[in-house]
């Protein structure tokens, strides 16, 4: 089976082929249905069916972005537990192709704190003090305010 990156992936491709996408690797090959595509990871599981080479490449991209989103946001659980860091809320700021998001949290220290999550660390951070009704609205705030 030949090895090609997404780019190459045409209508005209010989199938079955293994697609390169970010490190992943999926298996396009005919359908059993007629014209239509189907496309599934290595290990035979998410498997789906398309009738265009375009939407073949669409499903990839998105299952890549999912794939790497959940891989970030472990990173980000890992580190913040290595540190005494109990995390409150996430979310993605308007980078979140590279991996960056806004957190909120409580530090080692008890005080709450909203920071940038960024090339595998925490960054920027804004501290509320120590853990009460008032901090927590303050840093809720900040939090939703927050973009990048």
């Amino acid at each position: 089976m030949n090895l090609i990156k997404i780019s190459q992936l045409k209508a005209s491709t010989p199938r079955p082929v293994i697609v390169i996408y970010k490190g992943l690797k999926f298996i396009v090959c005919d359908s059993d249905k007629w014209s239509t595509y189907k496309v599934c990871k290595l290990d035979g599981s998410c498997v789906q069916h398309y009738e265009s080479i375009a939407d073949v490449k669409n499903w990839i991209q998105v299952l890549h972005d999912a794939d790497a989103e959940e891989s970030e946001r472990f990173l980000m659980e890992l580190k913040a537990e290595q540190k005494g860091i109990t995390l409150l809320d996430s979310k993605p700021t308007q980078h979140v192709g590279d991996g960056f998001y806004i957190v909120l949290a409580t530090n080692d220290k008890n005080e709450f704190v909203t920071w940038l999550w960024a090339n595998d660390g925490f960054h920027h951070g804004h501290y509320f003090g120590q853990v009460s009704w008032s901090n927590r609205q303050a840093a809720k705030t900040d939090f939703n305010n927050r973009n990048q």
